[in-house]
């Protein structure tokens, strides 16, 4: 059973599921899907950008400030230049708190995040193509940490929440650590309600761009009734998508 550890005090919110790099990153006797597998840039596939569902709200909370433009459904398409470098498969947690001193004011606050990345790449180049990924998002949410260590998606980084930026760990692919920010964010097609927010996200010098696509839980809660100075996990997964700069 494994856990996470937070050091609340400092603000700095550290996942443990994979934060043991040699461990994470040490040989299994996996299938030969892992022989010469090919970078993602080279199957041709793109990232899903149009959702299929309207669903305009504004939402600020501590950390981020989302905003869910009039009509928009869909998230912005790479910039010019820009290369996808890597494709992942993230299970982790939404934390949100519940502390509100004004009466009558129970709406969750986004507090950090946690989310662990598995690369696709010695998967997909197995599969009849994107569309047997997307489908197989809601499986990956209900795995057990235990099946994964056997399987041949490796755990290659991470995803948290750090001094109120989101912090992206790609240590498996031997990348500097990077900070980024939401810029662009819509309903997944079957609603907020269902399943969590599709995102966009850059850093400042734009080098990086990331796509959190095909989410599977991850539903923002919308009341703290029963969960009054506490705090709320949600469970979710999602496709990430790293697009760099070439």
């Amino acid at each position: 059973m494994h856990s996470l550890a937070f050091v609340v005090g400092a603000t700095l919110h550290v996942n443990l599921l994979c934060a043991n790099q040699a461990t994470a990153l040490r040989s299994y006797q996996r299938r030969r899907d892992l022989d010469n597998v090919r970078p993602v840039s080279e199957l041709g596939w793109k990232v899903p950008l149009f959702s299929g569902k309207v669903e305009p709200r504004c939402s600020e909370t501590v950390h981020v400030v989302l905003i869910f433009r009039l009509g928009t459904h869909a998230l912005p398409l790479p910039a010019t230049g820009m290369e996808l470098k890597y494709l992942t498969l993230g299970r982790g947690t939404m934390t949100y708190e519940c502390n509100s001193t004004i009466p009558g004011d129970d709406q969750p606050a986004s507090l950090y995040q946690n989310t662990d990345l598995y690369d696709v790449a010695p998967l997909a180049q197995n599969l009849p193509g994107e569309e047997a990924l997307h489908a197989a998002v809601p499986s990956f949410c209900e795995y057990d940490y235990a099946e994964l260590t056997n399987t041949s998606m490796s755990c290659v980084g991470r995803i948290y929440s750090q001094f109120g930026h989101t912090a992206v760990d790609l240590f498996g692919f031997n990348v500097p650590k990077f900070s980024v920010k939401i810029t662009w964010a819509i309903p997944s097609p079957l609603g907020s309600t269902v399943n969590g927010y599709w995102a966009h996200s850059a850093t400042i010098d734009k080098d990086w761009e990331v796509y959190r696509v095909e989410t599977a839980g991850g539903v923002t809660p919308t009341t703290c009734k029963g969960h009054e100075n506490s705090t709320i996990d949600v469970v979710y997964a999602a496709e990430y998508w790293f697009y760099q700069r070439s």
